[in-house]
């Protein structure tokens, strides 16, 4: 795994529980929830990871 891999794994980590569900659920790809992460306010980041989700494979 090269150091953006992990980088990008543990940006994850720091989201509200309920965007992580999302991605544990399958309903946010990691790659959306990363781009999610870079919002400051975590409640923007439950805003935007609520809107227009479908679900994804998840291969983590």
């Amino acid at each position: 795994m090269d150091q953006s891999s992990v980088v990008r794994a543990l940006k994850l980590l720091d989201l509200p529980a309920a965007v992580q569900e999302r991605v544990e659920q399958g309903t946010l790809s990691p790659a959306r929830a990363y781009e999610v992460s870079k919002l400051d306010d975590p409640e923007e980041q439950v805003a935007l990871a609520n809107r227009g989700v479908r679900p994804v494979k998840c291969i983590w």
